[in-house]
């Protein structure tokens, strides 16, 4: 395949910058769109469970740090704008809707997160493994 710069793919990743609105370039390849998709499809559903629109416990924040050091921690910069464009992706999902909000007890907010931290913890060992090779192999 060609590689090509997409509309906006010379971005900056919030995990690869110094801050918001500073950019540095990133070639961002076809390859890297097609590689990338199940890491994005991916990070969409830990994001959409760490960063609930109502609110997260304490008991959420562990898995919080973890999928943070994940996106620190990634080895390509094209994964870094992958997880960037998951982030972006959700964040615009969320600005369309109006989010009403259940009112849980306090029992049931802690079982229901306690299955958000289970589903996240384990996409995110799915994650890990699609960026780390298995040994002696290529990935």
């Amino acid at each position: 395949m060609w590689p090509f710069i997409l509309p906006g793919a010379l971005l900056a990743s919030a995990a690869a910058c110094a801050g918001p609105g500073e950019t540095v370039p990133v070639l961002y390849t076809y390859d890297d769109v097609i590689s990338g998709a199940q890491l994005r499809a991916e990070a969409g559903v830990v994001i959409g469970a760490i960063f609930n629109p109502c609110g997260t416990t304490p008991a959420m924040q562990p898995t919080i740090d973890r999928f943070e050091l994940f996106v620190e921690s990634l080895p390509a910069e094209a994964q870094k704008l992958d997880m960037a464009i998951a982030r972006a992706d959700y964040d615009y999902q969320m600005s369309l809707v109006d989010i009403a909000c259940p009112d849980f007890t306090e029992q049931e907010t802690l079982e229901y997160e306690k299955l958000e931290i289970s589903v996240a913890n384990s996409v995110l060992d799915r994650m890990d493994r699609l960026v780390t090779p298995v040994s002696g192999q290529d990935k």
